[in-house]
């Protein structure tokens, strides 16, 4: 699993600097997860894709199937703002509802309701060379990837939703919002999304509380992610029986065919039209990280960096949509005073005449 780079080393207002007391951490540290967005997971249409929901029940990942709920942002936030997880001992550590709590992987996962037995792997990363042992990463590309596919391309870029066969799009679009849970551009995939749609597809058996736990980690000192299983979280709430005053529905519609379809559309459509924010992406790509003797820093750095520049990619249809409907405001206002103004020098026109 890989090292996290401490955001201390990046100073300036985002240093996490907690104080040493328990109980002024646990409220710092709260107030610096106040800005953090929740992912909050997707509902998933069962009529829409009934064929890939079979085979997530089959899998025992029925709960991400079935995921449904409210959101509890201070809940979240307490959650978050101690939670440990040491993959040596596989214990669970947290603090909520005024009381620390601390539980075995096992029944972590359990009260999660998702499977604690088989693989464990969890990376950030997205270069396919960091794959588990368990899987080559050509035999990976040739179990999910379109017969056309240009493996070569894919082994130095990286895998794209474009390049997986079209069911595996669907099934990639509901790991990447419910059981790696994260926020950005859905087209491009990570690891560990490569290695749970392999591990699906062969029918072998996934520790999902041990790649939960991981993503969960390190959210403290990684001040641009944001907080994962929103909704999921709702089973450990009832199970310690807390509750909170604060409540929300969810953001999103439910997945079903017209929002891939969709989303799949905008994603095409707007790739031409990126260039007024193309100045951002190249600062991103430019930049190279101070520190250059630790190579697994810098593989972090990076990964940090592919983050930041997918959640800059997802906000690219809302932006393009934006600056294109103040455009034709303005070219209707510019027509209308034309228009306006014509009729001004006519009328005067007449009244010299």
């Amino acid at each position: 699993m890989a090292k996290t780079k401490d955001a201390q080393s990046r100073g300036g207002e985002n240093r996490y600097n907690p104080p040493t007391d328990a109980r002024q951490r646990t409220t710092y540290n709260k107030k610096w997860l106040k800005a953090r967005a929740i992912v909050e997971g997707r509902i998933i249409s069962l009529e829409a894709f009934p064929e890939i929901t079979d085979k997530l029940f089959q899998r025992n990942l029925a709960s991400f199937v079935l995921i449904n709920g409210q959101i509890y942002p201070e809940l979240i936030r307490e959650f978050y703002a101690n939670y440990r997880f040491n993959t040596e001992t596989k214990m669970v550590r947290f603090h909520l509802n005024k009381k620390w709590w601390e539980f075995p992987l096992n029944t972590f996962g359990e009260i999660l309701g998702v499977p604690t037995e088989g693989m464990e792997f969890y990376s950030r990363r997205h270069k396919l060379e960091h794959l588990s042992e368990f899987i080559q990463d050509t035999d990976a590309l040739t179990l999910l990837c379109k017969p056309n596919a240009n493996h070569s391309e894919i082994l130095s870029k990286g895998l794209t939703g474009k390049d997986l066969r079209s069911y595996l799009d669907i099934l990639n679009k509901i790991i990447d919002h419910n059981i790696y849970c994260r926020l950005g551009n859905y087209s491009h995939i990570h690891v560990t999304q490569i290695y749970v749609m392999w591990a699906i597809e062969l029918n072998m058996e996934i520790n999902v509380a041990f790649l939960m736990a991981s993503q969960m980690s390190n959210l403290m000192t990684e001040s641009t992610r944001s907080l994962p299983y929103g909704m999921h979280l709702n089973n450990l709430f009832s199970y310690l029986k807390v509750t909170h005053a604060i409540v929300q529905q969810p953001s999103f519609e439910p997945l079903d065919k017209s929002i891939i379809i969709r989303s799949d559309h905008l994603i095409e459509s707007s790739r031409g039209r990126r260039s007024s924010l193309q100045e951002d992406l190249d600062e991103i790509e430019n930049y190279q990280p101070e520190e250059e003797s630790d190579e697994e820093e810098i593989e972090d750095e990076e990964a940090n960096l592919q983050e930041h520049q997918e959640f800059v990619n997802s906000n690219f249809e809302t932006k393009i949509d934006r600056i294109l409907k103040q455009e034709e405001e303005i070219r209707e206002n510019h027509s209308r005073f034309k228009k306006a103004l014509k009729g001004f020098v006519k009328t005067i026109s007449c009244s010299r005449s």
